[in-house]
C-alpha cells in the first residue's frame, strides 16, 4: 500500500468527521499474522547481503509466499471491513506476476530510467531486493510495475495495477474505521467489563 494513500485516507477520514483514535481501538482479527511477514522481510534483507540460504526460484517464491500470504489471509479474515476484499484483490494482482517470474516483481526498465533521471537502470536493479527487469520472457507483464509516476515529491516511483487497487482498498478500510462509531461503543463495553471485573 502506498504511503501517500495512508496519508490521504487519514486526511479524508478526519475531514468527514472520523477519529484517528478509532484505528487503534478497532477490532482487527489475527494481526499476529503480520509478524510472519515482518520476520520474512527481515530475513530476506539479511540474506541478500549476508547469504545464509542460497537464492533461486524456490527460495524467492517461498519467501514471497511467506511475505504476502499472511497479509492476504488477514484481509480475508477481516473481510467484514470495507475495502478488505479490494486489498486482497490488489495483493493477488501483485503476487501472481511475482510467482510466475521467479519470485521477483518485474519492473519497466524505461520507467525506472524515467524516475531515476537517466541513471543506468541495470545498475539500480542490481542492488534491488524485490525487482527484476521486464524482458521478452516476462509473464503477465501488464500486472508488473509498468506505471511510472515522476513527481518531485509524493508518489514518485514505478507502480503496478495491484499497487493502486491495494491502496484504494486500504484507503476505504482506514476511512470506514475512522468514521465507524461502533468502534467507540465496543471500546466502552471493554472498559466497562474491565472495571466491573468481568475481564
Amino acid at each position: 500500500m502506498l504511503y501517500e494513500a495512508i496519508i490521504a485516507a487519514l486526511l479524508i477520514g478526519w475531514i468527514f468527521g472520523g477519529k484517528i483514535t478509532r484505528l487503534a481501538d478497532a477490532r482487527i482479527n489475527h494481526t499476529w499474522l503480520l509478524a510472519i511477514t515482518g520476520i520474512t522481510c527481515i530475513f530476506r534483507f539479511i540474506n541478500f547481503y549476508h547469504p545464509i540460504v542460497s537464492g533461486g526460484t524456490i527460495y524467492c517464491c517461498s519467501t514471497r509466499a511467506l511475505e504476502f500470504g499472511p497479509i492476504m489471509a488477514l484481509t480475508i479474515l477481516n473481510r467484514h471491513i470495507p475495502g478488505a476484499k479490494l486489498m486482497f484483490l490488489g495483493l493477488l494482482l501483485n503476487v501472481l506476476p511475482m510467482l510466475l517470474n521467479g519470485g521477483e516483481m518485474p519492473v519497466s526498465v524505461s520507467g525506472v530510467k524515467l524516475i531515476s533521471g537517466g541513471v543506468n537502470s541495470s545498475e539500480l536493479l542490481n542492488g534491488d531486493l524485490r525487482h527484476i527487469a521486464i524482458n521478452a520472457h516476462t509473464k503477465l507483464p501488464l500486472l508488473a510495475d509498468i506505471i511510472p509516476i515522476n513527481t518531485r515529491y509524493m508518489l514518485r516511483g514505478v507502480y503496478s495495477i495491484g499497487d493502486f487497487v491495494t491502496s484504494f482498498g486500504g484507503m476505504l478500510a482506514i476511512i470506514s474505521i475512522m468514521r465507524d462509531k461502533k468502534v467507540d461503543a465496543a471500546k466502552v463495553e471493554v472498559v466497562s467489563a474491565i472495571n466491573s471485573g468481568d475481564v
